[in-house]
């Protein structure tokens, strides 16, 4: 259950911009995060983090596709990119759409932020699409069979799963493919970067693997 927690007020002598507190919820004395003071010496605070998992508190809400969420990144300036069954990807930026990425011609699946700052985004169209930290296209990837399911950055380079079974790693900065993963038996739905050249994979066949990229 997602509630908003009640404004509450702290007596503080502080005038300074950010406090810390704690208080008493619900019975539980819990650390407050950074509360902004207002006037009248009242500490407002914006959100109680505790360990009740079922306080939340909703910040925003992103509208402007026409058909469901499938997946969603972040960025490490605070961006969000989002993709939508309505085969398009939005990049948003304190709560306004920058961005529509617009070219797949079936829902997007999957999306990944890349270490300069561009997009990839995967989709049931079966091919990936690598976009500039602007939103221009760079690159197309096409080769898979079927829906690419799963994205991500392996060092330096993008690496797609599909449900066609394998895997394939691309040059980003070329758009070439370089070598296809074989080895799963079912579709691959999802993988991550280990941050040291290495992935792990999750395919439907009940395994996961552990692949080495070397990057020469």
């Amino acid at each position: 259950m997602i509630r908003r927690p009640p404004r509450s007020t702290l007596s503080s002598s502080s005038a300074a911009s950010d406090v810390y507190k704690r208080q008493e919820v619900e019975g539980e004395s819990v650390e407050l995060g950074s509360c902004g003071v207002s006037g009248g010496d009242q500490v407002l605070v914006d959100l109680a983090q505790t360990s009740d998992a079922d306080l939340a508190v909703c910040f925003q809400v992103l509208e402007g596709h026409s058909e469901g969420l499938s997946c969603i990144e972040a960025r490490c300036d605070g961006g969000i990119i989002t993709g939508s069954e309505d085969c398009t990807a939005r990049v948003w930026n304190g709560g306004i759409c920058t961005e529509v990425l617009r070219g797949h011609s079936g829902p997007v699946s999957c999306v990944a932020v890349l270490v300069s700052g561009g997009v990839v985004t995967g989709s049931r169209d079966g091919t990936a699409r690598v976009w500039g930290p602007e939103g221009e296209l760079l690159h197309v990837l096409t080769g898979h069979s079927d829906c690419i399911s799963c994205v991500a950055e392996v060092t330096g380079w993008v690496v797609t799963g599909s449900w066609d079974s394998t895997l394939r790693v691309w040059d980003q900065d070329q758009g070439k493919h370089l070598c296809t993963l074989e080895g799963h038996t079912k579709s691959v739905h999802s993988l991550c970067s280990l941050g040291d050249g290495r992935l792990v994979t999750g395919s439907r066949d009940c395994t996961a693997m552990v692949w080495g990229l070397d990057k020469r």
